[in-house]
């Protein structure tokens, strides 16, 4: 192993940590609801787009839940659990089948529901919670934005962040 190999290995390492770490900050800090309605609210994304989004997100523990009553059916049964390649092609059409099936029949429910309900999709609606952006909201993004680029200047001094300049 090469000290520059080593470098770039730990460079690399660091950088998915460091996006790790990142994301998983901004899971556990966020309601997606929030999240979707602040989206909605002050970057103008679509209402479909943004409910759909909601929907699916709440469907993702049903799902999950009919799976696994999918899987205890088959176990009381007695249904053999598959071996071989095409075995697994058939039990993976024995569980996406119903799964679809289901989720199609919660999706055109969830659609009835939402047009009972007056939804349109329309851009100009009111909303019952308003989500506002703070002075620490904009101070944070601020504190991000030049931190990336305080860290991408460092590794440029350090000649680990190199551009491209068309040669190889």
């Amino acid at each position: 192993m090469t000290a520059e190999g080593f470098q770039r290995g730990a460079s690399l390492g660091l950088r998915v940590l460091s996006f790790a770490t990142l994301s998983i900050m901004f899971t556990l800090t966020t309601k997606p609801t929030d999240f979707l309605l602040s989206l909605m609210q002050q970057c103008k994304l679509s209402p479909k787009l943004a409910y759909g989004i909601m929907a699916g997100y709440r469907f993702l523990p049903l799902i999950k839940e009919e799976f696994q009553t999918l899987q205890n059916a088959h176990r009381v049964r007695g249904v053999a659990r598959a071996r071989t390649i095409s075995e697994k092609l058939q039990q993976l059409k024995r569980y996406v089948i119903p799964l679809l099936a289901g989720a199609i029949r919660k999706a055109e429910r969830t659609a009835l529901a939402m047009e009972s309900k007056g939804f349109t999709g329309a851009k100009n609606r009111i909303f019952y919670r308003e989500i506002t952006v703070s002075w620490l909201d904009w101070l944070f993004f601020f504190f991000m934005i030049s931190a990336v680029i305080l860290s991408a200047f460092i590794s440029w001094k350090l000649g680990f962040l190199q551009f491209y300049n068309g040669e190889l």
